[in-house]
């Protein structure tokens, strides 16, 4: 589904960033309109800049698994996939932090894209 106007919702999530440089949701949010419009190098970059900001922030580490699947890097989106499982374990181990609505923001993930992902990493599928 291509967003009605992404070049004018990019423009203005660019304005938060720049009132929020830290804020790793602003990234994400302009990697999903690329990802709407299959521009997988701009939400490679926009993931890696999030994940910078927030490592543990799993929506960005999908994002960036997927961008490397469909590019073809199947190998680099498994590292990725692992980590965001890794990191996920992590939390679950610690068991503090579910009340914590940073954290359940952090590590909320889409299972649906979850399993697109895995698929794209195993198959290696390709889609510029």
């Amino acid at each position: 589904l291509r967003p009605p106007r992404p070049e004018l919702a990019f423009a203005e999530l660019e304005e938060a960033s720049r009132w929020n440089p830290r804020g790793a949701i602003y990234p994400v949010m302009r990697a999903e309109l690329l990802r709407a419009l299959g521009a997988w190098e701009g939400v490679e970059a926009l993931a890696g800049a999030a994940l910078s900001l927030e490592p543990d922030y799993v929506q960005a580490r999908l994002l960036l698994a997927e961008a490397l699947a469909r590019r073809g890097r199947k190998a680099e989106a498994a590292a990725q996939l692992a980590e965001l499982s890794r990191r996920r374990a992590a939390v679950d181990e610690a068991g503090d932090g579910a009340s914590d609505g940073y954290l359940r923001f952090l590590f909320s993930l889409d299972q649906d894209r979850l399993r697109l992902v895995t698929r794209l990493a195993r198959a290696g599928n390709v889609i510029e």
